[in-house]
């Protein structure tokens, strides 16, 4: 059998030698650590609030960038509020049994729910709201089924107590003592469907959670934009990092915190530490603002839900000498890590299931990055190994 002309094997071995780095090389190449790479970002921030409905979150917000921050608020979701005219939303309160009397509207099906049956079901303390308005039920009437109300629920009394003081406030300082206390009504009623923000919709086949996460992410990283949201858990807000992370957007907190001010202005430690803050606003003006809302704008948030997330707001994160304020920010990341059971609000974290693979930090260049526990621990103890020999 005859040798092929040419194989691969006769050709001479050779080796390409290795170019040495120069200096000047090696000083290019050490440029582009990833710190230096985190501050050659040009992309406008993520502005994330933390604090609770109406405290002047979305009003800050309009004061940033020149007013160029765009706010993506999961209220603001298909099909979170649903408009009813007040008049139907009112009819739902009466005593029709009949399926032909009931309006069309309030036929429509929202996430497995007709609009009457939510209407009836969840929103007691708007219609006792607007009934004690429109002078149909007297205070001692209103107080009542307020109370009342609250107990059904297991609410705290005193959140009823601070609501029936904040509405008929309200009515004193719209009319003359002598006149029937009466209240103009919002021709609009917002019905808030719950679902909508975890169940695909129809349209979008996305949940209003998802649909604003997929906003934060395609929004062009020119454009300031917001997560401006209560975000008062740490898994509220834990996804827009790491949008933020992918995007590779600075992050800037909006913080509403009693330990961060001094009545209305920003304490001296807050400001020292550069952070974006709120003045912190009591239970009973928080009320009384969301009264406000509800008759200019006909959207409102139950009182037990505001107290609540003003407690959660509170104990996300402990604020005091020793730990220092100047650490607010990155503890809030940290606290929205893997390493940290959700929900765990500021106490030490557990063991999961599963060993988690990173931890949030927040750069001096307001990037977030990934730190590896389980990389950073294999190289300690390889170390640690070689230093044996």
């Amino acid at each position: 059998m005859n040798k092929p002309a040419f194989q691969a094997e006769d050709l001479p071995q050779q080796s390409t030698p290795r170019k040495r780095k120069t200096p000047s090389s090696l000083e290019k190449n050490s440029s582009r650590t990833p710190q230096n790479r985190q501050a050659m970002t040009n992309a406008a921030p993520l502005y994330i609030t933390v604090g609770p409905q109406c405290c002047g979150k979305s009003s800050l917000l309009k004061t940033l960038d020149g007013g160029k921050v765009k706010d993506i608020s999961l209220d603001d979701q298909p099909d979170v509020y649903v408009p009813v005219p007040t008049d139907i939303f009112l009819s739902c309160f009466a005593d029709k049994t009949v399926t032909q009397d009931v309006p069309e509207l309030l036929q429509q099906v929202y996430q497995g729910r007709t609009l009457q049956e939510r209407i009836r079901n969840d929103n007691r303390e708007i219609h006792l709201i607007l009934q004690r308005w429109a002078g149909d039920i007297t205070r001692e009437e209103f107080e009542s089924a307020v109370r009342e109300f609250y107990i059904s629920r297991g609410f705290g009394l005193e959140v009823a107590q601070q609501l029936v003081t904040a509405v008929e406030q309200s009515l004193n300082n719209k009319v003359a003592p002598s006149s029937k206390p009466q209240l103009l009504l919002p021709k609009m009623i917002d019905v808030f469907i719950l679902e909508s923000l975890f169940q695909p919709h129809p349209d979008t086949k996305q949940s209003g959670i998802q649909k604003a996460h997929q906003e934060l992410r395609t929004t062009p990283k020119h454009i300031p934009i917001a997560w401006g949201n209560t975000n008062a858990k740490s898994r509220d807000y834990s996804q827009a990092l790491e949008i933020a992370c992918q995007t590779r957007r600075p992050v800037r907190f909006v913080i509403c915190h009693p330990a961060l001010t001094n009545e209305k202005e920003p304490s001296q430690a807050a400001i020292d530490a550069k952070l974006l803050t709120l003045p912190w606003v009591s239970l009973s003006d928080l009320l009384k603002r969301n009264l406000k809302r509800l008759q200019e704008t006909g959207r409102y948030i139950p009182a037990f839900a505001i107290s609540d997330c003003c407690s959660r707001v509170q104990s996300l994160v402990t604020i005091n000498r020793v730990e220092g304020i100047d650490t607010v920010e990155q503890r809030l990341v940290s606290l929205a890590s893997p390493s940290f059971v959700n929900g765990n609000n500021g106490r030490r974290p557990q063991q999961q299931r599963h060993t988690p693979t990173f931890e949030y930090v927040l750069t001096e260049h307001r990037l977030i990055q990934k730190i590896y526990p389980q990389i950073q621990q294999g190289r300690a103890n390889g170390n640690r190994r070689s230093n044996r020999f």
